[in-house]
């Protein structure tokens, strides 16, 4: 999540249980509260990550999400609409749409991979 205007930026990981707990929209709240970030102002990327056609959970999870049984998730839609609906929108939202799972020719997923996986970084700034 950048700001800009402000030159802050906030770095979120929003797994199923952050996204549970709308961390990308509290993020929001703690960058108006610490820079005066107007959601407006705001361009959040989500970067690449397990993608609706592969995150699949399991009943206890899929409760989290107001669904049942054995399903599947789409967190990037899910903080999407998380993001247009708490404090206003951003001015701008993008995904990589880039699944780690399915993606094996570009990216480690501990859930494909298991302990063979190996690790990736995220950076965020802002240039001058």
């Amino acid at each position: 999540i950048a700001d800009p205007r402000n030159r802050a930026v906030a770095a979120v990981h929003s797994g199923w249980r952050g996204t549970v707990l709308e961390i990308a929209p509290q993020t929001v709240r703690a960058m108006q509260d610490r820079f005066g970030s107007r959601p407006e102002d705001l361009v959040v990327v989500v970067g690449p990550g397990i993608g609706g056609c592969c995150f699949e959970v399991g009943p206890e999870v899929a409760e989290q999400f107001g669904r049942s049984g054995r399903t599947k998730i789409d967190l990037v839609e899910t903080v999407r609409r998380q993001m247009g609906r708490n404090d206003g929108a951003p001015r701008q939202f993008a995904s990589a749409d880039l699944c780690t799972f399915c993606r094996i020719d570009l990216f480690h997923s501990y859930r494909r991979d298991r302990e063979a996986a190996g690790r990736m970084v995220s950076v965020i700034g802002i240039r001058e």
